[in-house]
């Protein structure tokens, strides 16, 4: 039996850890062995055993907020030695076919299969544009050690190719996916979310962080709701570990503009797929260019038009004017304009949604996103065998 041995910088519940998720399962369903490397427990662990893989914890960091502060930048050098050692030992002890590592902030698992002369898939989630000498010498690892790179969108492959242009030889892009949504009643998950049934709800989901537009989103939801009592906003999403600050600000702004009766905000909600049951549409509105866009994706699933920022991934996920709208980033009137176009044109915004699904399925459905994995697994194991 083939092995592969995955390395993920965290052990969350978001965007790239869903999509190693689904990548880890399409491999073992494929008949190959699993073992994932993590830096920390989390609830992603328990998800990864129940799915059949092996789990092990600790002895590499990521890059983090910290790194990139003067003192951790002068401890990054070790922080790259002690991670790339120990990556090195589980590589030599398990002695994978394929050496997996997911994002570009992880370079010792890349180091540590290319020391042990085993093959590289190194998988990019983000855009990463700053501070630029660490973003040149990520790149640049990415071109020593990489047997095949993976990029989620072309606009990750654009950016990270503007830095090493030779990348593009051995890069290719597999869009991540999303699994089709259960049947579930929206008038009954509404009931349960306290969501009045006659109102249009506006759904934003993500993490709070500084760019991902949850200010631009509640900034709309105000003017919207004095205009459009019919409308109501939902969201969901928490600030990253240690950075609580996010969520006193969302929760501030909330509070500042009065819209408590018409807006909900949910925190952390691992069953998003209700939240997409009880929506209208869905709001995708970041400041700085998404990788890719899982979410605008998991809301075409779900049949659900989708309003996002007109850069980055998003823009090759939704189709402006056939399976949503682009709004100018940041422009909260932008936003205010797409949002009440939505609400007063039902049957475009229903053709909307349909059409969003019939894309999902096309070109973002988990199965694609799996083989293309699996292919790419066994090509390496067979040219390196």
């Amino acid at each position: 039996m083939q092995s592969a041995l995955v390395f993920h910088g965290s052990a969350d519940l978001y965007g790239s850890d869903q999509t190693t998720i689904d990548m880890v399962r399409g491999l073992l369903t494929g008949g190959w062995r699993v073992t994932v490397g993590l830096p920390h427990e989390g609830p992603l662990v328990q998800v990864l055993e129940l799915a059949g893989a092996t789990v092990h914890i600790g002895g590499f960091e990521p890059f983090g907020r910290s790194t990139l502060s003067p003192l951790g930048l002068l401890a990054s050098p070790y922080q790259i030695v002690s991670s790339t050692l120990a990556c090195w030992r589980l590589v030599r002890k398990l002695q994978p076919d394929v050496v997996h590592a997911n994002t570009l902030i992880i370079p010792a698992p890349a180091l540590a299969g290319r020391l042990a002369g085993k093959p590289v898939v190194w998988h990019i989630h983000e855009i990463m544009t700053r501070p630029k000498a660490l973003v040149w010498l990520l790149t640049h690892l990415v071109g020593l050690l990489a047997s095949k790179v993976a990029c989620n969108s072309e606009a990750t492959l654009d950016e990270l190719a503007s830095h090493n242009p030779r990348l593009r030889k051995i890069a290719t892009v597999v869009p991540n996916g999303v699994t089709d949504f259960p049947a579930l009643d929206p008038e009954q998950v509404r009931a349960q979310l306290s969501i009045p049934s006659d109102r249009f709800v506006f759904l934003f989901v993500g993490r709070l962080n500084a760019w991902k537009g949850q200010e631009v989103f509640v900034e709309a939801a105000a003017a919207i709701a004095k205009r459009h009592p019919q409308a109501y906003f939902l969201a969901a999403g928490d600030a990253p570990d240690g950075q609580p600050h996010f969520r006193e600000s969302f929760e501030a702004l909330i509070e500042k503009h009065e819209i408590g009766m018409s807006f909900r905000y949910l925190g952390f909600h691992s069953d998003t797929h209700a939240l997409y049951s009880a929506a209208d549409a869905s709001v995708v509105p970041s400041l700085l260019p998404e990788p890719f866009g899982l979410v605008a994706a998991e809301a075409m699933a779900a049949s659900l038009p989708v309003i996002v920022a007109g850069h980055g991934g998003l823009k090759e996920i939704v189709v402006d004017g056939e399976t949503g709208m682009h709004i100018e980033p940041g422009n909260v009137s932008s936003l205010i304009a797409a949002m009440e176009t939505m609400l007063v044109s039902s049957d475009e915004t229903l053709a909307m949604g349909e059409a969003g699904k019939k894309r999902q399925v096309q070109h973002f459905s988990v199965g694609r996103y799996q083989q293309s994995f699996l292919e790419m697994f066994q090509g390496l194991a067979r040219k390196a065998a």
